[in-house]
């Protein structure tokens, strides 16, 4: 699920049991140089095929810290995704560690 971090209160409930990774991007100078040597293609133009402009790259810092900012009381982990590999690695040591030990949740939540 990717969804909007409003919902994120919502879908926090006994029900859904939800894991909330947010993958956020590393420093500005980085990403653009990881997402220029990874040729990486704008998708906020949908008829070209192009590298992110530096607007696109400020407004995902921006949206990144803002998101970060309101809702990291939200996230059970934090993945920067400064590496592809690296931080899929982590995302999968994230999940099978969920799926290996124990989770806290509420105690409103235990049946």
């Amino acid at each position: 699920m990717n969804p909007h971090p409003q919902a994120l209160k919502m879908l926090r409930t006994p029900e859904l049991k939800p894991y909330v990774i947010f993958v956020k991007p590393p420093p500005l100078q980085r990403f653009k140089d990881t997402r220029y040597d990874m040729h990486a293609r704008s998708t906020f133009d949908e008829y070209s095929s192009r590298g992110f402009t530096d607007a696109e790259c400020h407004d995902i810092m921006h949206s990144a810290n803002r998101i970060d900012f309101h809702y990291s009381h939200w996230f059970d982990a934090t993945i920067v995704n400064d590496n592809l590999i690296k931080a899929f690695e982590s995302l999968m040591f994230v999940i099978e560690g969920v799926e290996l030990e124990p989770q806290w949740v509420p105690a409103s939540w235990v049946n």
